[in-house]
């Protein structure tokens, strides 16, 4: 159901696998997509993770619904069940590289818990969104809302929560729940080509980049001496050696 892929040039691919129910997440799913970030970000050498649907048309609609009955009956699987969605979103969330969610159909409840926990978001023309618990007198997470209200502001969030509608792709990128829409057929070379501006660049830039938001985001508004230690240490980093002196060096060349 999860599928995980690693190219030379630092991009990795996890593709949601589940064609008999549309990408639908089951408990089981859950718990092995949590299992497969924890290796992941074991990887040293991944840049960037792309996070896409192995099933045309079908990125995530969310939970598998027919497991709810068993959930209703079982506090056990309702516990496992929050567990493996909280490793899995915040893993997600926490990985040191840059995350793109390339998003082709329904992208609905859980599936929007993934993509906002993404750094990135690109989708086709053809997708839907919605964040749905109202319609079955659930509740969203604590930490799903966070992120969804940190991508597309509190008074959107609220409107997708109470409200539960599904947006097209024009209206999810009028109020920032994606970055930009393709058309379907282009999708994938675009989110590639995304992927790869990225992997191109300093990894430890990336990654220092991520940790500055999350304090920017815990209320954190001047530099401490970890950040300010950050920002000193990095002129002297191998990395910043090496790609110092291959700017410098190509300057040189065009004179």
């Amino acid at each position: 159901m999860i599928s995980y892929s690693l190219s030379g040039d630092g991009i990795g691919e996890l593709v949601l696998n589940r064609a008999s129910h549309f990408n639908a997440v089951s408990v089981e799913m859950w718990g092995e997509l949590a299992e497969v970030l924890e290796t992941l970000a074991g990887f040293s050498e991944l840049r960037v993770l792309v996070l896409r649907s192995g099933v045309e048309g079908a990125f995530c609609p969310g939970a598998d619904i027919g497991e709810f009955p068993q959930l209703m009956e079982s506090e056990g699987l309702r516990h496992e069940l929050q567990l493996s969605m909280q490793a899995c979103c915040n893993r997600l969330e926490s990985l040191p590289i840059a995350t793109i969610a390339m998003i082709d159909g329904p992208c609905v409840g859980g599936g929007c818990s993934l993509a906002v926990a993404c750094d990135f978001r690109i989708a086709s023309d053809r997708s839907t969104f919605g964040v749905t618990p109202a319609k079955l007198g659930l509740i969203y997470s604590l930490g799903d809302t966070r992120r969804l209200a940190r991508t597309v502001g509190v008074t959107h969030a609220k409107k997708l929560l109470f409200t539960a509608r599904l947006v097209d792709a024009e209206r999810a990128l009028a109020i920032g729940l994606v970055d930009t829409v393709f058309d379907a057929a282009a999708l994938e070379e675009e989110g590639l080509s995304l992927a790869r501006s990225i992997a191109r660049n300093s990894a430890e830039t990336v990654a220092a980049a991520k940790e500055m938001f999350s304090r920017i985001e815990s209320k954190q508004t001047d530099d401490d001496e970890v950040t300010q230690a950050r920002f000193r240490d990095s002129f002297g980093s191998a990395e910043a050696a090496r790609r110092i002196a291959m700017y410098l060096s190509v300057k040189r060349e065009r004179k």
